[in-house]
């Protein structure tokens, strides 16, 4: 169980930070769990849908929950249920025993009937039901086991006690459950921030808790390197996911961070964490097709994309849906170029943009459009246009100091000089700020 991780004496004494800087022990939150779960045997056997006010509460039901639920649901925000399943809610409860660790809230849940004949001793190993992104699409929601999620989780404690983890995601979402199980079960500590903090908020409460460990998509990573209090962090660990880790942002993030070991993970909600790359070059080795990392086998689909094959993949969707075709592999979707020994990544394939028939990938845009010096952020999306289909736009956010129109020259004269006359931008805009997902992700919508 989850839990267990709390009865670890090598692990850090402290294992979350609040927002509001409250530290909260691992013994205290074992004596909580331990009171509470005497306490909540009509949960035994019972699929829970969860609905924290905030990390710590969400934080605190998965500890809770683990091993007594059968099935637990997590569902960020604007994100419900499918109706089959939400119809089946019946009963609201909450756990005030929260308290215990001086908290003023209470956790609320709902318990799914579906049937579950509840149980007065659970055996079986709960589900953890996760929503995927749905950055392009309607989001598909995944059933996990913990074992499955934390497969890549580096449980040395002795090291793990050392690293202060800063939570940047909703612990909902795959990206923030993966950053809340390596703290926990690699024996270090959590810092988490208060709901709808601003980045550079975010940035000022992890360098005062002494944080010296993210993880953040390549998006987030960029407005991070724009705020200054990236300056004051300290960092050892630095990891990326979930976008194209383009070679400028790791060539950025060495310059900021040169102390710090960087890694960009290739993982997904369906396909759980694949592999990781440490090398600081974007994409990975294309001689992994033939001797890939322990436990994964890679291959391409005939239109290119990149296909995942592991013993440890399990999980299916909701719906009953197989995530794994094609001979045991799961098709990621992630469209892959060789070049030169390396696998890159050209974008997704269900992302292209339609311009006069023409297909055109964003990510490769907005690779060319970063190179240009000055540039901290590029957008790229399709604009629906009656003759065309579609249009090209993009949305640059400029370093600080840098004369806008200057800039705007030397994007478009970059982009003349290396994109076909249908990849350019028909409309270029130097903006403040760009649009992310609660995953961290570019939003093209």
């Amino acid at each position: 169980m989850l839990s267990d991780a709390l009865h670890n004496s090598e692990s850090s004494d402290v294992l979350f930070v609040g927002g509001d800087g409250v530290k909260y022990l691992r013994p205290d939150i074992q004596i909580w769990v331990e009171s509470v779960r005497g306490e909540s045997s009509h949960l035994c056997g019972a699929n829970i849908y969860l609905q924290p006010k905030s990390n710590l509460e969400l934080a605190l039901s998965l500890l809770l929950l683990d091993g007594l639920a059968r099935r637990i649901y997590l569902t960020p925000e604007g994100v419900g249920l499918p109706e089959n399943e939400f119809n089946n809610l019946n009963s609201k409860l909450s756990i005030p025993q929260l308290g215990l660790l001086g908290l003023e809230a209470e956790i609320e849940i709902q318990q799914l009937a579906a049937g579950v004949e509840v149980k007065t001793a659970w055996d079986g190993e709960t589900q953890w039901i996760l929503a995927t992104s749905g950055t392009t699409n309607v989001p598909k929601f995944v059933c996990h086991t913990l074992n499955g999620l934390a497969r890549t989780v580096q449980t040395e404690s002795k090291k793990g006690r050392s690293v202060c983890w800063g939570l940047l995601y909703d612990i909902s979402r795959f990206a923030g459950l993966q950053v809340f199980l390596q703290a926990l079960l690699g024996g270090g500590t959590l810092i988490l921030t208060h709901e709808n903090a601003t980045v550079a908020d975010q940035l000022t409460h992890f360098v005062k808790n002494d944080c010296n460990a993210l993880s953040g998509t390549p998006t987030l990573w960029r407005k991070i390197l724009m705020t200054p209090g990236a300056a004051e962090l300290n960092l050892k660990l630095v990891t990326l996911g979930g976008e194209i880790a383009e070679q400028s942002v790791l060539d950025s993030l060495v310059k900021k961070f040169p102390n710090a070991k960087i890694r960009h993970i290739y993982a997904s909600t369906e396909v759980g964490v694949g592999f990781s790359v440490s090398d600081v070059k974007e994409g990975f080795p294309a001689s992994w097709f033939v001797n890939p990392p322990n436990g994964i086998e890679l291959a391409l689909t005939e239109s290119g994309c990149l296909k995942v094959k592991s013993t440890n993949i399990r999980q299916s969707y909701l719906t009953g849906g197989n995530i794994l075709s094609d001979g045991g592999y799961a098709d990621t979707g992630d469209m892959i170029e060789i070049v030169e020994g390396r696998a890159l990544f050209k974008g997704r394939a269900n992302g292209t943009i339609n311009v006069g028939g023409n297909k055109v990938q964003p990510e490769e845009i907005e690779k060319v459009i970063h190179a240009v010096n000055g540039v901290a952020i590029a957008q790229v999306s399709g604009l629906a246009n009656s003759m065309m289909g579609n249009l090209v736009v993009a949305k640059v956010v400029a370093h600080s100091g840098v004369d806008h129109a200057e800039l705007k020259s030397s994007v478009m004269l970059a982009c003349r000089s290396q994109l076909e006359a249908y990849e350019r931008p028909a409309m270029l805009q130097i903006v403040e700020d760009v649009v992310i997902s609660a995953v961290g992700k570019t939003q093209r919508k």
